[in-house]
C-alpha cells in the first residue's frame, strides 16, 4: 500500500478538501439509494433500463461543448433535489448523482497524489459507515499511519522546512541555466523556487520549491533528463523532465544553495 502523507492543514483549505469528500459521499450514497430501491422492488425498473449504452455514447457527445454540458450538469443537480417516486425518476435521479459523481473524479485527478489519496480513503470510510460496511484492513492501516504523521507533526518544533534565507536566491538567467544544464552534478543540494509571486518573501512562503533529485541520458526519446521532485509531496515522487522543460523551470526560478 502506498504511504502517502497526509494533506497539511493548507492544503486541506486551498482543495476544500471536507467539503469535497463530503460531496462525494452524499451523491453516492444517493445514487446506492436509487439503486438499492430499483434491486428490492421489481416494479421499480424503468422501461428505459436497457437504454443506458446509447444514452453514455449521446452524453459523450454533448459534453465536448462546454455550453451544453454546463446546461447538462445543472439538470443533473435539479435532478439530485426532486423526490422520485416513479420508476423513470428514480433512475434520472441515480444517473444524475453518478453523473455528478464522475465530474468530481475528473475534478481530483488535477489534486496533488497525496491529497488525492487522502480523498480517496476518508470518501470509502465515510460511505462504508453509512451504508454499514467494515472498512478494510488497507484503510485501517492507513488512517493510523496518518495519525502517526499528524502527532509527529504536532511534536515538530515549528521551522521552515528548507531554511532558506531571505535575499540570498540567485536568479536563473538563460546562460546560468545553460551552465548549471551542462555540468554534471551542478544541480545537486540546490533548491529552486518557482517565482509565482511578486516578492521574493512571498515566494519563499507559498512558492512552488524544486529540487533536481537525479539525472541521466535517455534513449527514448534519446537526449539527457532530470528529475525533479517537489517540497509539497516532501520531495517524493520524482518526475521526468527533458532539457526545455528543465531549462524552462530554471529560468523562471530563484536557486538557493
Amino acid at each position: 500500500m502506498p504511504r502517502y502523507r497526509q494533506p497539511t492543514d493548507e492544503e486541506k483549505e486551498r482543495y476544500d478538501v471536507e467539503v469535497f469528500i463530503e460531496r462525494k459521499v452524499a451523491l453516492m450514497h444517493m445514487h446506492e439509494i436509487e439503486m438499492e430501491k430499483r434491486r428490492k422492488n421489481p416494479d421499480f425498473r424503468s422501461d428505459n433500463d436497457d437504454d443506458n449504452d446509447d444514452q453514455d455514447d449521446e452524453e459523450r457527445r454533448l459534453l465536448i461543448n462546454p455550453e451544453l454540458a454546463k446546461k447538462f450538469y445543472e439538470k443533473c443537480e435539479r435532478l439530485i433535489e426532486q423526490p422520485a417516486t416513479t420508476p423513470d425518476e428514480s433512475r434520472a435521479k441515480a444517473h444524475a448523482a453518478f453523473r455528478l459523481f464522475s465530474r468530481m473524479m475528473n475534478e481530483e485527478s488535477k489534486f496533488p497524489d497525496h491529497v488525492t489519496y487522502y480523498v480517496n480513503v476518508e470518501f470509502d470510510k465515510r460511505l462504508e459507515a453509512l451504508l454499514g460496511d467494515e472498512p478494510d484492513e488497507d484503510d485501517r492501516a492507513y488512517m493510523e499511519h496518518l495519525d502517526d504523521l499528524q502527532r509527529e507533526r504536532e511534536a515538530a518544533i515549528p521551522a521552515a522546512a528548507l531554511n532558506l534565507k531571505l535575499g540570498s536566491g540567485i536568479k536563473v538567467d538563460e546562460a546560468l541555466a545553460e551552465s548549471l544544464l551542462n555540468e554534471t552534478d551542478a544541480l545537486d543540494k540546490k533548491t529552486f523556487v518557482i517565482q509565482e509571486h511578486e516578492t521574493e518573501a512571498e515566494n519563499l512562503d507559498d512558492g512552488m520549491k524544486f529540487r533536481v533529485v537525479a539525472w541521466g541520458r535517455s534513449t527514448n526519446p534519446p537526449g539527457p533528463f532530470w528529475e525533479v521532485a517537489y517540497e509539497h509531496d516532501d520531495y517524493d515522487f520524482p518526475t521526468k523532465c527533458a532539457r526545455n522543460e528543465m531549462k524552462h523551470m530554471l529560468t523562471t526560478s530563484l536557486m538557493y544553495v
